[in-house]
């Protein structure tokens, strides 16, 4: 019997450790790749949740600043739970209240296949009295020179005394040897603040005549940002000052409640003919327009005052125009020289209903006389205000934008905090804290 041995060659043998040495390679490199991808899935189920945490918690700040928006004058609110309906985070929201200032503590939780995440945030809402700022302009404030803003008292029955009476030129009142005045400013105690959510113009000059201009919703020095509006434009002098600051926080003004129940009537039929009741608040259909009749209706209402609110236009001509003989809403402080007294601002308050922006227009003078003089509350957060010629307004101007080329003085009546209640909310210091 014959035996036949076969031959391995070598060459055979490495091929095969080769082709194992292969298998395992490719066998780690699947076993890599596979933990890689389950890792990334758990890392990005993990960034997923993470993010969908702080929807969770800012869902719970937005809740409860709606509350407090809605209720500014309560003492408390309850704790808020639920949900965001968009990611299904959940949330547990508290407010705490500290010298008119809500701290709101939002905690937002989502959770993966095995964790749980929590992210906690805190933001302060401060609520102020609604006529706090007195010079205020949404979109925009722009003041020529001569512009400011000072603060008086008038006493609770407007029995402030004066200190100083303004001369206008000869507007022809009881014949040309007599002048008409503007009103009498009552003592000042200190100037005051103006503020904007929009753009800034002023004068240099006029830096003293305010204790600060703030412009509000800026971005925050050294970066932009898009959605921010708050700027300060024109005179860099201005916006280099320490007077002019800026901050990342907006002043929000909400639609006045005094209207709710006003009685109806047709704004052309408010011109004196009607009584005009003591107290009463009127809602007006079609543009309205001042005149002297009115101020003399006015007038006899004595500290007790009216509401007259208004959705399209108003229209307050300058003095000595359109038959008006008087600063409006003043009194006879003398007669030889003719001086005039604001009454209290609270006595005639102006109300914009229009809750669109630029839908109301308030004209305050018309051109034909270059002062314009008038004590009142004007609330118009969504109004465009127009000032031709140069305003003195005893109270306080809010508008959605206010244009004033010829300048706009504001001297506030620091009675106005204690004679209304409604306020302001303003949102600020958003934070995360875990």
């Amino acid at each position: 019997m014959t035996t036949v041995w076969r031959r391995i060659h070598a060459d055979d043998s490495g091929s095969i450790v080769m082709a194992l040495l292969g298998i395992v390679i490719l066998t780690s490199v699947v076993t890599i790749g596979l933990a890689t991808v389950v890792k990334g899935q758990v890392q990005s189920r993990h960034d997923n949740a993470f993010s969908q945490a702080l929807t969770g918690a800012e869902t719970g700040l937005g809740a409860m600043v709606a509350q407090i928006k809605a209720s500014p004058t309560s003492a408390s609110f309850s704790t808020l739970t639920g949900t965001n309906t968009t990611t299904g985070a959940s949330y547990v929201t508290s407010a705490s209240l500290s010298n008119s200032v809500w701290t709101i503590d939002s905690k937002g939780t989502a959770t993966t296949q095995k964790n749980t995440i929590t992210r906690e945030v805190k933001e302060n809402v401060t609520v102020s009295g609604i006529y706090s700022v007195p010079l205020f302009g949404d979109t925009q404030l722009s003041m020529g020179s001569g512009s400011g803003v000072n603060q008086y008292d008038s006493g609770t029955n407007g029995s402030a005394s004066n200190s100083t009476c303004g001369t206008l030129p000869d507007t022809g009142l009881l014949g040309s040897g007599l002048v008409a005045t503007t009103m009498c400013t009552p003592t000042i105690s200190s100037t005051g603040l103006a503020a904007t959510d929009g753009s800034l113009t002023m004068n240099s000059g006029d830096l003293s005549s305010f204790s600060q201009v703030d412009v509000d919703n800026a971005a925050i020095s050294g970066y932009t940002d898009p959605e921010r509006t708050g700027t300060c434009v024109g005179d860099a002098t201005s916006c280099a000052s320490s007077t002019v600051v800026t901050s990342a926080d907006s002043l929000n003004y909400p639609a006045s409640t005094r209207c709710s129940s006003g009685i109806g009537a047709t704004a052309s039929a408010i011109t004196g003919s009607n009584y005009l009741a003591a107290g009463a608040v009127y809602n007006l259909v079609g543009n309205l327009t001042l005149n002297a009749a009115v101020t003399a209706n006015i007038t006899n209402l004595a500290s007790s005052g009216i509401t007259l609110c208004f959705n399209t236009s108003l229209f307050v001509p300058s003095l000595g125009a359109a038959g008006v003989t008087v600063p409006w809403n003043s009194y006879v402080t003398s007669v030889l020289p003719l001086e005039y007294a604001p009454r209290p601002p609270s006595t005639l308050t102006l109300i914009d209903t229009s809750t669109t922006m630029g839908a109301s227009t308030i004209y305050l003078g018309d051109g034909l006389n270059p002062e314009t003089a008038i004590s009142a509350v004007i609330y118009a957060p969504d109004a465009n205000c127009v000032v031709n010629g140069h305003l003195d307004l005893y109270g306080v101007l809010v508008c959605g934008s206010i244009s004033a080329p010829g300048g706009v003085t504001v001297h506030y009546d620091k009675e106005l905090n204690a004679t209304f209640s409604e306020d302001s909310v303003t949102v600020s210091d958003w934070r995360e804290i875990h």
